[in-house]
């Protein structure tokens, strides 16, 4: 479980496909607020699986 502890502020996600969103909302849900998000593609209508 992935819990938020003093100190730990910052998260970077690689990759803004399901999973990587998926992460990032259970990281919002659980307090944490310094998310980023790194997506290659410029549009999400260009995701492939």
């Amino acid at each position: 479980m992935l819990t938020k502890k003093s100190g730990c502020q910052n998260v970077v996600i690689v990759g803004g496909g399901p999973s990587g969103l998926a992460i990032a909302l259970m990281l919002a849900k659980r307090g944490w607020t310094e998310i980023t998000v790194l997506e290659k593609r410029k549009t999400a209508d260009d995701y492939e699986p």
